[in-house]
């Protein structure tokens, strides 16, 4: 039983651990587990390295794990000696309602990092956030955005991402936030996601092709040739992702298109 997991992208653990992940497993065992991630194509796959965390106390139940805003890790620790809810009764009297613990992670000579500002910072403050490397942060800030009036946003991230450096190497990531971003205040950015479905990175391109399943209507008859493109793309993630929005768009051009992503070598 899998409960939560966090990717490792801060500073403030080792960088023998960058871009694997935390997974809290509250059974058959109790443990805070790390995973390496594996790209194999069309899928991601993990790889248990070892634990973090591990008790022979049954009581150890950890059911999430999240960084915090300054790079500490914490567990969620139910602490209650009856796991499960169907398989005791609600009214078992060994329920522990009350008692809970909060384990919190930090590497050895690793020194936390400062807290990033979020709430109360201008909408053009909070667009440079995307730019973080951290999860938690993009995540944080794009929720803050969501709250925020939906048109001084737009206004604010179209000029944010012309002013955007191109010689920059996370260049494609940080067009790849804006897009995710237009999604946030449901709004469309046509020449931004035919840029995307072009540049050279993978993961960027696949991004986009996700979201020609929500856009296709305004890219109106240039969809079509889109939708093929990224169904014969080099990357079978990509074609994966082609593959799907084919589904969603349900056309008969559509349809040829997943029909091209056969044309390929999908999985093992």
């Amino acid at each position: 039983g899998t409960c939560g997991q966090e990717f490792i992208d801060w500073d403030t653990f080792p960088a023998e651990m960058q871009g694997g992940f935390v997974k809290v497993r509250y059974k058959p065992t109790n443990r805070v587990e790390f995973h390496q991630w594996i790209n194999a194509g069309d899928h991601m796959e993990e790889k248990y390295s070892g634990d973090i965390i591990f008790s022979t106390n049954l009581s150890f139940i950890p059911v999430d794990v999240r960084f915090g805003p300054r790079g500490a890790l914490y567990v969620c620790d139910w602490y209650n000696p009856i796991k499960g809810h169907a398989q005791y009764s609600l009214r078992d009297e060994r329920r522990d309602r009350h008692s809970g613990r909060i384990w919190r992670i930090t590497a050895k000579d690793k020194p936390l990092a400062p807290a990033v500002k979020i709430a109360g910072m201008s909408i053009a403050e909070l667009l440079e956030n995307l730019k973080r490397k951290e999860y938690r942060i993009r995540y944080w800030t794009k929720r803050e955005l969501r709250a925020a009036d939906a048109a001084q946003v737009k206004s604010a991230l179209d000029k944010w991402l012309d002013k955007l450096d191109r010689d920059d190497p996370r260049f494609a990531h940080h067009q790849t936030e804006a897009l995710w971003m237009y999604r946030n205040i449901d709004a469309v950015n046509t020449s931004l996601i035919k840029e995307l479905l072009s540049c050279d990175v993978p993961q960027a391109r696949a991004a986009a092709t996700r979201q020609l399943r929500y856009w296709s209507t305004s890219l109106g008859a240039d969809a079509k040739a889109l939708l093929m493109k990224c169904a014969r793309d080099a990357d079978p993630l990509v074609r994966l992702e082609a593959a799907i929005a084919s589904s969603w768009i349900g056309t008969d051009w559509a349809f040829q298109a997943l029909l091209a992503v056969t044309g390929s070598p999908m999985g093992k």
